[in-house]
């Protein structure tokens, strides 16, 4: 098994809970932290015995929350790979005045 340092994270991250920390643990047996491979969602949703909206939305998840990186691939969709270490979420602006 391939020692990932963001599994730790992941299992304390409360985000997590439920079907998305169950598709990463899943995922980390699948993918690499060097080469992306292709995924596809209706797969994940077979093996682990959830609905195909379920593990798009994980995987979205997983990606916003900095535990995986998604590459575009053209026509053939997106590829993945697991990143060994965490990378902090990326905040979205703000652009509503403060509240008084």
């Amino acid at each position: 098994m391939v020692m990932i340092p963001a599994l730790r994270e992941a299992s304390e991250d409360l985000s997590l809970r439920g079907a998305p920390l169950h598709v990463y643990v899943w995922l980390i047996h699948r993918l690499d932290t060097v080469v992306a491979a292709p995924l596809k969602i209706s797969g994940i949703a077979h093996a682990l015995r959830i609905k195909p909206h379920t593990a798009g939305h994980a995987l979205r998840l997983l990606v916003a929350r900095g535990y995986l990186h998604r590459l575009h691939t053209g026509r053939a969709g997106y590829s993945y790979r697991l990143l060994n270490a965490r990378v902090a979420p990326k905040v979205v602006p703000d652009d509503r005045p403060p509240a008084a």
